[in-house]
C-alpha cells in the first residue's frame, strides 16, 4: 500500500493541478493541498457529487465548478 497517492485537482477555467497526499485522504485536503478555496464552489470526483469529506484513491480527479442558484420561473 502506497503512503501517497496523487490526485489531479481542477477548478473550472483553470489549469489542472497534481497533488500528492496521504493515502485515506479527503477532497478537503486535496483542494488545500492544491492551495484552492472551496467555497462557493459544488464538487465532483470522477464526475460524481462529492462533499469535502468524500475519500479519494489513487488517480481520482476532483472537479470544482461554481454554484448556480436561484431561478425562479
Amino acid at each position: 500500500m502506497a503512503d501517497k497517492i496523487k490526485i489531479d485537482v481542477v477548478r473550472a477555467g483553470t489549469p489542472r493541478v497534481e497533488v500528492e497526499v496521504p493515502f485515506g485522504s479527503t477532497v478537503e485536503c486535496a483542494i488545500r493541498e492544491a492551495e484552492l478555496n472551496p467555497a462557493g464552489h459544488q464538487m465532483t470526483v470522477n464526475g460524481i457529487g462529492a462533499t469535502v469529506q468524500t475519500g479519494l484513491q489513487n488517480g481520482d480527479t476532483v472537479f470544482l465548478s461554481p454554484k448556480i442558484d436561484g431561478g425562479n420561473l
